[in-house]
């Protein structure tokens, strides 16, 4: 097996990624529409008005690594742009990004809600780093898809980027390349 196949996981994987997310109803959601310093537009039970969080977050906080800024293309021909403020798989629409965090290397983007669940929900996306895998540079892990909240997203276990074949969620990480 050579070095580059060892992400490779069937067509049935992304399917399922990308299913969950068509499930959730991925698409653009309102920036951060309030105004912090603002009580009226804070709900001081559920943290943000748009988010849930504690903390405030809005989105395009934090830095947004160059690494994963771009257009790209998976190990399965699906594009993507990435931005500092939206998070785009092709062909879906793409979800605004609340918080980076680029020290622990992922982001949370915003779903659309979902008439079958209760509010928002939010998917954590981590990211490695790929050396030795030309043309892939990095490689990202879709950890959670349906957290009730920001903090929630941010609390949940990071994969296992030691074993990228393995550990996203007992599936490989889907390699990026520039397009």
């Amino acid at each position: 097996m050579s070095r580059m196949s060892t992400f490779h996981a069937g067509p049935t994987v992304i399917d399922a990624a990308i299913g969950a997310l068509l499930f959730l109803g991925a698409a653009l959601a309102p920036g951060c529409t309030h105004d912090a310093a603002n009580p009226a537009t804070r709900d001081t039970n559920k943290g943000d008005a748009v988010t849930g969080d504690q903390h405030g977050q809005h989105a395009g906080s934090g830095d947004a690594p160059a690494l994963v800024l771009g257009s790209f293309e998976d190990d399965y021909a699906i594009t993507y742009t990435i931005t500092k403020t939206a998070w785009q798989q092709h062909p879906a629409p793409p979800l605004s990004v609340v918080e980076w965090d680029s020290a622990a290397r992922y982001v949370i983007v915003r779903n659309t809600p979902n008439d079958s669940l209760p509010g928002p929900r939010f998917t954590r996306i981590d990211w490695l780093a790929l050396d030795g895998f030309p043309p892939y540079t990095w490689a990202y892990c879709y950890t959670v898809y349906d957290a009730e909240d920001v903090t929630s997203a941010r609390n949940v276990d990071p994969p296992q980027r030691d074993t990228p074949r393995s550990g996203c969620n007992g599936f490989p990480f889907s390699r990026m390349k520039a397009r």
